[in-house]
């Protein structure tokens, strides 16, 4: 059985209206029912209050004309179908109506039952099947709107002329874009026009993009970064992109793209490579810095490095002494990656004037400055007319503050507190390479303080002492003369020795003053040499077998004439020995060094730990991979040292 059909007809021709009703009454199989209106307003009102199928309406009534008609009706039942019934003339009033919403137009005079009744079974499927479209468009939108408007990917959807049919809220945010201005615009000008401006790499991404839309390309996965620009809303953004064709449905053969926001996984991913690299430029800075005890050449290595771990143009070092913090290093690029030092140094500062430096002095923390042309707390220095941000770190040992790195751009604003972090823990090394050469200039200091006391000592005990008396013999020998010439050979030969004594200790000491000089001499030389003087000056019997050496590089040489020294003068000065012997052996693989004394000896293992000659004799050893073993006990004292490493070819030492 068919469905009932429910038909309001709104006509106020009496006659009109019961010749519908005859035409509805023979259509066979048919089953409408008709209700009728006189007015607009009776028609709205029966439409409100009771539901129907279908609406025939005449635009000519007594209270509304012509399309008006028509809209006053959609706007009270959007959702009921209308067929709009025409005079004989109205026939482009009825083309409008159906323009504006009627499923369909009739002229009275031409209807007869069978036009009708197909014309309302047209207009409500046409009704139904728009319907559903509109409804099915609905879903799609919501969809659309659901999932993409709320999603943080940006999308693109382009028809088959790559014009932009719909875009989403993050496409708006990333790309500071205006849906209603973007709608309709042909994508390929939109590149062109805006996206290029305002990302990085412009070339790469415009061409990936313009070739996939010429070529009907999948783009594969891609970078695009976002420049920030605050005044446009725009954040900095990293953003993955891809597009590729729609191959079904709506916009068949246009296109849709994603650009999926990876600025956090960006940022996390340059910070680990920041690290690294941080990482491996305080390495590497640690090997510079420690590589010299020179502390002129550490200040220049401090310099070198700064620029791997902050990026700047100009680089000082100051040091602090009474207070003033004065200039001692300035290193400038020039933009070519080459860099030279300032000559003009010696600027000088009191701390407790100068703001940012006070504020570090007290509390041992970084600074940084967006501007030092406009920031009177800093101290403008002559050629820095060109330089603006600025990040200085204070230079601290031992909880004391020693000085400060400063570090300079010609760029205002590019330093930031992390690179005041990195700055502050590349002081922390700088600091330990600037103590080690303090240290290392106070010990060669001291080392020749105690060096010339040394020779001082040496001059006076054996050299003074042998020329005193030889003095005194030389007066006597007039009055021995007259008294006693027999005496006068011996005198005049114990006066030979004692010359001779002076003249050796001399030799030895003027050696010791020349460091060069005794790479020039073989070591078997310095050895016997050594032994002589200190056999004239201690009244201790020394000998010594030496064999005939390859040439040793210098550096083994003075050290292990230095532990024979170390070791002879020891000797002297404790064993009570009588005699001693110096070996000097050559094997197949290794030289070999020997002293032994007949001394009273000692325990070596408390000795050890005291002994500053001791510690010498191992240091100097160890400095040359060489092994140093002593020996004691109550038949005296073995000392050997064995080294066994390059030895230069060449002619024999002797």
């Amino acid at each position: 059985m068919n469905k009932l059909i429910r038909v309001l007809l709104i006509e106020d021709n009496p006659g009109d209206r019961e010749l519908i009703r005859q035409m509805l009454s023979m259509v066979p199989d048919a089953p409408f029912h008709l209700e009728t209106a006189a007015r607009l307003s009776h028609g709205i009102s029966l439409l409100k209050e009771t539901p129907f199928d279908l609406v025939l309406l005449d635009l000519s009534l007594p209270d509304s004309q012509g399309l008006q008609t028509l809209t006053r009706v959609m706007e009270a039942v959007p959702d009921v179908p209308i067929v709009v019934l025409t005079g004989f003339n109205d026939t482009v009033v009825g083309l409008q109506a159906v323009q504006e919403g009627a499923q369909d137009y009739l002229v009275k005079g031409e209807v007869e039952s069978r036009l009708l009744a197909r014309a309302m079974h047209y207009a409500l499927e046409r009704h139904r099947a728009e319907e559903a479209l509109r409804r099915r468009e609905e879903e799609y939108r919501s969809l659309i709107d659901d999932v993409f408007d709320n999603s943080l990917v940006a999308v693109f959807i382009l028809d088959r002329d790559c014009k932009i049919v719909w875009i989403n809220e993050a496409t708006e945010t990333y790309f500071g874009l205006q849906r209603e201005d973007v709608i309709g615009q042909d994508k390929r000008d939109l590149v062109r026009n805006h996206l290029c401006q305002i990302c990085e790499d412009v070339e790469a991404f415009a061409e990936s993009l313009l070739t996939a839309y010429d070529q009907g390309l999948y783009t594969d996965p891609a970078i695009c970064h976002i420049r920030a620009d605050p005044g446009n809303g725009l954040k900095e953004r990293w953003l993955e992109h891809w597009s590729q064709r729609i191959r079904a449905g709506l916009y068949a053969g246009g296109r849709i793209e994603q650009y999926t926001d990876i600025t956090e996984h960006k940022r996390v991913e340059v910070a680990e490579r920041e690290q690294r690299t941080l990482t491996q430029a305080l390495s590497d800075s640690i090997v510079a810095l420690t590589s010299t005890l020179d502390f002129e050449e550490v200040l220049d290595r401090i310099l070198d490095n700064a620029r791997y771990v902050v990026p700047h143009d100009t680089a000082k070092i100051l040091m602090i002494k009474d207070g003033v913090a004065r200039v001692v290093r300035t290193q400038m690029h020039d933009g070519t990656g080459q860099h030279y030092l300032d000559q003009r140094l010696g600027a000088r500062l009191v701390v407790e004037e100068k703001p940012y430096l006070r504020e570090m002095y007290e509390t041992g923390q970084p600074v940084v400055i967006h501007d030092i042309q406009g920031d009177s707390k800093w101290a403008i220095l002559p050629g820095d007319d060109k330089l603006h941000a600025c990040v200085a770190a204070p230079i601290c040992l031992q909880s004391e503050i020693i000085g400060f790195i400063n570090l300079l751009s010609e760029q205002p604003g590019c330093l930031k507190p992390i690179h005041a972090e990195r700055l502050q823990a590349f002081t922390a090394y700088a600091a330990i390479a600037i103590q080690n050469a303090q240290l290392f200039e106070q010990s060669r200091e001291l080392a020749a303080v105690e060096e010339r006391q040394r020779i001082a000592r040496d001059l006076h005990d054996a050299v003074s002492q042998s020329l005193f008396s030889a003095s005194v013999i030389a007066q006597s020998l007039p009055r021995l003369w007259d008294t006693n010439p027999d005496r006068i050979l011996a005198q005049l030969q114990y006066l030979d020795e004692l010359t001779q004594s002076a003249l050796s200790e001399m030799r030895m000491l003027l050696l010791e003053l020349r460091p060069s000089a005794l790479q020039d001499v073989s070591l078997g030389s310095l050895l016997q040499q050594l032994a002589r003087t200190l056999e004239t000056r201690k009244q201790i019997r020394i000998t010594a077998s030496i064999d005939d050496l390859p040439m040793l590089v210098p550096e083994i040489k003075v050290a292990l004439y230095r532990i024979a020294q170390e070791a002879l003068n020891n000797m002297a000065k404790h064993s009570q020995a009588t005699q001693a012997h110096v070996t000097l052996r050559r094997e197949e693989d290794h030289t070999a060094l020997s002293i032994h004394d007949n001394g009273v000896g000692f325990q070596v293992g408390q000795a050890a730990p005291t002994s500053l000659g001791m510690r010498i004799m191992y240091e100097r050893a160890e400095e040359i991979g060489a092994h140093l073993t002593i020996t004691s006990g109550s038949t005296g004292t073995d000392v050997t040292v064995t080294w066994s490493d390059e030895i230069v070819s060449g002619a024999a030492e002797g």
